[in-house]
């Protein structure tokens, strides 16, 4: 009975949009993957943050939050759950803060992003809200800092500590010149309370480095690099250069960072723009998805004549890879949808290995019957994909 209230209350604000416009004629028939979430363009809010994780009893917990123009009306992130491995999705629930990442530790469920953290003690039906240091806020807002900034990057359990990397913009700098830290606690703390978390010196990006075609680095992925037994950050470089990655390296603690500009540069295809990264314990390969732009695609005219932004080519989802961290190869483009790159998108996927498949969820940009999303970037659709047998 409980599960199809909730399925009735996730369809209202859908029934809401198609009453607010009677003659809207939606058509998801043409979007691939499963549509778990809407918002038409002309709401002037949009999908944001996808996240996916999976519960101890095999069901899909996913969530995304709201960007919105000015008129938008922002509502707070919704939490969907899937019974069928990822067949249908119904809301559950909502999050107390966006831009989060959900994972599962130690049986239970949590949210977190760059200073706040969550948990749900009933596989996502409710969660609990931070107000203070010992109820989840992590870091507190500092008169120095302008924001902390994140996306649903990976957090991961290694060497003793649950891990995530982070990174915020100190005041008076411009969108991009972000620092980048590391966030750890023991994996066995109570993870609600500030105190149990250490938070690692800072680092930024090098100022020699910052060009016309290179700017900054943020969105990174903290690994366990098994070669040397260390945690590393990789993160996206903001550039007009596709395959661009930066690897920041931290000594044993996690506490003192390290960027050597002639060694920790890599050519990760699609790094200009966010991917999610993690290690296959089977193959022993590191996996990302990213939106890695076929040769053909590139320089390519957008609708205004000029040549289109390597930053802003996101209708081609590929699957990455590398045994050693350094060389990395296009395994196969898992989704493609080129016929309109200033109105197509597959973006910010969170994924998960699920046996033999890869399970993942997107901000998607797509056509909806009615309208086109306002743009690539603008993405009007939240939606469930899975890649079978990704390893072969």
């Amino acid at each position: 009975m409980i599960r199809i209230l909730f399925a009735i209350l996730s369809l209202l604000p859908f029934s809401i949009s198609l009453h607010s416009n009677e003659k809207a004629n939606f058509d998801f028939s043409k979007v691939q993957g499963v549509v778990i979430d809407h918002s038409p363009a002309s709401l002037k809010c949009f999908v944001g943050s996808p996240s996916i994780c999976i519960l101890p009893d095999g069901s899909y917990l996913a969530s995304h939050d709201w960007f919105c123009k000015k008129g938008g009306n922002r509502k707070m992130p919704p939490v969907f759950k899937s019974f069928d491995k990822g067949k249908t999705w119904e809301q559950i629930s909502e999050l107390p803060f966006s831009t989060a990442t959900l994972f599962v530790h130690k049986g239970f469920v949590f949210a977190m992003n760059a200073c706040r953290i969550s948990i749900s003690e009933d596989g996502g039906k409710t969660w609990s809200q931070p107000k203070d240091d010992k109820t989840g806020i992590i870091l507190p807002e500092h008169k120095a800092i302008a924001y902390y900034h994140t996306g649903p990057v990976p957090v991961i359990c290694a060497k003793g500590r649950v891990w995530r990397a982070i990174e915020y913009l100190a005041k008076g700098r411009k969108w991009g010149e972000y620092t980048v830290a590391l966030l750890s606690a023991p994996e066995n703390s109570n993870l609600l309370d500030a105190k149990n978390w250490t938070l690692s010196n800072p680092i930024d990006f090098p100022e020699q480095l910052k060009c016309r075609v290179m700017s900054g680095w943020l969105e990174g992925n903290v690994v366990h690099r098994r070669d040397d037994d260390k945690i590393v950050d990789i993160l996206r470089i903001h550039s007009n250069i596709d395959d661009i990655a930066a690897v920041v390296e931290f000594d044993e603690r996690g506490i003192v960072p390290s960027f050597d500009k002639n060694k920790n540069f890599v050519r990760l295809p699609g790094a200009c723009k966010k991917f999610t990264m993690r290690y296959d314990e089977i193959s022993k390969k590191y996996y990302a998805l990213t939106n890695w732009t076929p040769e053909e695609y590139r320089d390519r005219p957008n609708n205004a004549g000029k040549s289109h932004k390597a930053e802003r080519s996101r209708h081609t989802l590929a699957l990455v890879s590398s045994y050693d961290f350094d060389i990395w190869k296009v395994e196969k483009v898992l989704l493609s949808e080129p016929s309109d790159p200033e109105h197509n998108a597959f973006q910010y996927l969170d994924w998960q290995f699920d046996g033999e498949d890869i399970i993942a969820v997107s901000r998607t940009a797509a056509f909806d019957g009615v309208e086109k999303a306002d743009n690539q970037h603008n993405a009007n659709f939240f939606t469930f994909h899975r890649f079978k047998d990704f390893r072969k």
